[in-house]
């Protein structure tokens, strides 16, 4: 039998425990999570003229005044045009076709479940540093090596904004994006060497790093990165192919040095004949692009398509281009020869037939060589056939659809450099899913966050009727607004989805709708009093009908607009605006 004093005692240690348990539960939702750097694939961040604003990709219609292909010149650093990166895309709108998310998805659940806000590198707010999100939109036909270390110089520009010079991030890297982050890492702000001389991994980037997340990324490459730079492709991989939408060809990609920097890795091009018998092919050697009929230059077209000094320099360009992608390649292989001191982990799909082998055979009637990406039956120099099911036997392998599971893994890298793994990854996750489709699948957000470090949240919906809401200041990519006077624009959600707003001078009212986190506002219908110059009333109302999602902190309501346009701060009051 026990006593009351001990009965006692042990009721006070339940109650200490489960207190620091529920403290504990409660520190880990509340602290603050590394930040994290969201790095898109190939053609997944915008492409803006830098001198009319015009967006050039994603467009539907190819620009008038614009297009993809860059200058080809032996002068490789300096075969640019007016195009810069806009932001990263966060979803695609194709005529009638429903609306496709790219990234947008992953943002809203780093929001919604990870509890991260969006933060902006020219403008961090002073808390930037804590539970943010950074996009890291680029440049995407130029030079991985480029990227990467223009990523380098951002971070550390962010760093000395925010006064945080030990600050790490965590990467979530999609396609092409983990080549980047793993260049970055491995070599920081360096240049591939020069001449002969071997890369040696320096980490001089690990110390902007804790964790990488690649999302399907192409570590040894992949053949259908061949297949474009042959025969072009539409919307950069995206599931759509309508002749009316913008499309890269095979004249615009030969100018493109990312485009060479994806194709398969020295030693793991798997090529076979029409017997099925593998063919040693260098890929990285032009002569082996003219012998089998992919070199572009050689094409018909190709000089209506390039200007006299273009086609001068395409064979240097062409070499130098080839070899460079070569290097990039061995220095991300040289990765494996040491425990990497950042923390790497793959994410991926083995669920679907992926490209794995090519097969190249002489065209009876032309005598050329043709290259099958696809498992097209076609009929042998002897006259044999050749069965679409037998070449998927040969040709097809598990993958996301465009990666291999081998080429995620390092498979063969790993084996010719006779060590377990280049990438050394702290884990291998594999769900199915299509290669696009990998950062909007709602589990792989899931599995992400937790990986990161981040504790899955169920969304919450706070409501937002009631109060009055007054306009601070809005965040966008490029400045920071703050409202002189935030009485002057406010904004009151009714019951039945009506708002009633105070807009300068003017009173306003509209619609809006709800659904879980994500918001739609009406555009203002507003009196018409003439305010005092500097209002800031169109703007007010052009970002409240942008609206696309909201959260509430404390006595804050923040509202994230479409497109990532920026963010709207509002404070909670209890006044009302005047009917």
């Amino acid at each position: 039998m026990i006593k009351p004093r001990n009965i006692n005692r042990l009721i006070l240690r339940v109650a200490v425990s489960i207190f620091l348990t529920a403290g504990l539960v409660a520190f880990t939702f509340a602290q603050d999570k590394t930040p994290i750097i969201i790095i898109p694939g190939l053609t997944g961040s915008e492409l803006v003229n830098s001198k009319t604003g015009e967006v050039v990709w994603f467009k539907a219609p190819r620009s008038k005044d614009d297009d993809l292909r860059l200058p080809v010149s032996a002068n490789i650093a300096k075969n640019r045009d007016n195009l810069v990166a806009g932001d990263i895309l966060r979803s695609l709108k194709v005529g009638i076709f429903p609306r496709i998310d790219v990234y947008d998805g992953l943002i809203q659940a780093l929001k919604t479940k990870g509890g991260y806000h969006e933060e902006f590198w020219n403008t961090p707010s002073p808390k930037g540093f804590e539970s943010s999100i950074y996009v890291y939109p680029y440049d995407w036909r130029l030079d991985n090596v480029e990227n990467a270390r223009l990523l380098i110089r951002k971070i550390e520009q962010l760093k000395i904004k925010l006064k945080q010079p030990n600050l790490k991030f965590n990467v979530i890297a999609h396609s092409m994006g983990g080549i980047i982050a793993r260049y970055a890492a491995m070599y920081g702000d360096a240049d591939l060497p020069t001449g002969s001389r071997k890369p040696q991994p320096t980490w001089a980037g690990a110390k902007y790093f804790g964790k990488i997340a690649l999302l399907g990324v192409p570590n040894e490459g992949s053949a259908l990165s061949l297949n474009s730079l042959l025969n072009g492709f539409a919307i950069g991989g995206i599931n759509i192919n309508l002749p009316f939408v913008q499309n890269l060809t095979k004249f615009d990609l030969f100018s493109i040095p990312s485009a060479y920097q994806l194709l398969p890795a020295p030693g793991t091009l798997r090529a076979m004949d029409e017997n099925f018998e593998p063919l040693n092919i260098d890929i990285y050697d032009p002569r082996e692009w003219s012998k089998y009929d992919w070199n572009a230059i050689d094409a018909k077209g190709f000089a209506k398509q390039f200007s006299p000094a273009e086609r001068r320099a395409a064979p240097a360009f062409l070499a130098a281009m080839l070899n460079r992608a070569r290097r990039l390649h061995e220095a991300l292989a040289a990765a494996g020869r040491s425990q990497p001191p950042v923390s790497i982990d793959v994410v991926g799909a083995d669920c679907r037939d992926s490209l794995d082998s090519i097969v190249l055979y002489r065209e009876t009637k032309t005598g050329k060589w043709k290259t099958l990406f696809k498992a097209a039956a076609f009929t042998k120099a002897s006259g044999g056939k050749v069965t679409s099911d037998e070449l998927k036997k040969v040709m097809l392998v598990p993958g996301d659809g465009v990666v291999t599971k081998r080429s995620l893994e390092t498979e063969t890298q790993s084996r010719l450099a006779g060590i377990g793994s280049v990438l050394r990854p702290l884990s291998s996750k594999f769900i199915c899913e299509e290669h696009n489709k990998l950062p909007a699948n709602a589990e792989i957000q899931d599995y992400v966050i937790g990986l990161l470090g981040g504790v899955v949240q169920a969304e919450k919906t706070t409501s937002i009727e009631g109060a009055l809401w007054q306009w601070e200041s809005e965040q966008t990519p490029k400045e920071k607004v703050t409202v002189p006077s935030g009485e002057k624009y406010s904004i009151e959600f009714g019951a039945g989805g009506k708002f009633a707003a105070q807009v300068d001078c003017n009173r306003g009212s509209g619609t809006y709708k709800v659904e879980g986190n994500s918001i739609t506002i009406s555009p203002l219908a507003t009196t018409k009093m003439q305010c005092q110059l500097g209002t800031l009333a169109a703007q007010f109302g052009k970002s409240l009908s942008g609206a696309k999602t909201f959260r509430i902190e404390g006595n804050a309501l923040f509202i994230d607009l479409l497109a990532g346009a920026g963010t709207m701060k509002f404070t909670k009051t209890e006044k009302q605006i005047e009917k």
